[in-house]
């Protein structure tokens, strides 16, 4: 398949035109096909030939500026990628946070199903014209150790998506136990990443209410363990 689309951006390669091996290399295959608008531009693609390309039925469009090479193969997790690109600034730096339902489905960690896309961003965001699938947008900032890649996404932790669930009070508690369960027994959510977590004094009372729910037989050796790092100089 690789080779398919590469040959037939190379064909199609014009010397003062736009340069498609750039645009395939540099954000087609890192991105499962996808790219945006700016992007676009940035490979020599004026708004007037991305228009001409979806006409053509080369490229696909989601929403406003979001793109895909129709040749290239269709990946699982579209609304993932159109919903993150959707949340990039002009500049192309990523603001958003995979987080909360979508991030919870992505580790396997309960039965709920997604109702679109969470994105965790900061406070202030703004974007023109709204994300070609429904989104959530949920005003917060994740701190780095709460944060893991999904290829060239950022994406919550296992540990930090179960307490942003917990302080969302939208899903149902079988979930949140189911959550948590899964997360210790498959080893996604460890006890160090408990006792080393930054949590409110809100997040870590629902947390330990959770733990109680499932019979976590650590839960005082965790709670005295963190009182114990709380007080110490």
């Amino acid at each position: 398949m690789g080779g398919f689309v590469k040959n037939m951006l190379t064909k199609t390669k014009k010397a003062d035109g736009p340069d498609f091996q750039a645009l395939y290399d540099k954000y087609v295959t890192l991105q499962q096909g996808l790219f945006t608008s700016q992007q676009a531009q940035d490979a020599g693609y004026s708004r007037q030939s991305q228009s001409y390309h979806v006409k053509t039925g080369a490229w696909e469009r989601f929403g406003r500026a979001i793109f895909r090479l129709k040749h290239y193969p269709r990946p699982d997790n579209l609304q993932l990628i159109v919903a993150y690109l959707w949340a990039t600034d002009k500049s192309g730096r990523a603001e958003a946070v995979i987080s909360h339902d979508s991030a919870l489905h992505h580790y396997d960690l309960s039965t709920a199903w997604p109702e679109g896309v969470d994105l965790s961003v900061p406070k202030g965001f703004r974007r023109e014209g709204s994300c070609a699938f429904k989104t959530r947008l949920h005003p917060s900032q994740p701190r780095p150790n709460d944060i893991k890649h999904l290829g060239f996404m950022r994406i919550t932790s296992p540990f930090r998506t179960v307490v942003d669930l917990l302080t969302t009070n939208r899903l149902e508690s079988k979930h949140l136990r189911e959550a948590i369960t899964e997360g210790l027994r498959k080893g996604k959510i460890t006890y160090w990443d408990m006792l080393d977590g930054e949590l409110t004094a809100q997040e870590e009372h629902l947390l330990y209410e959770l733990l109680r729910s499932v019979d976590y037989k650590e839960l005082d050796e965790l709670r005295q363990s963190r009182a114990a790092k709380t007080s110490s100089p």
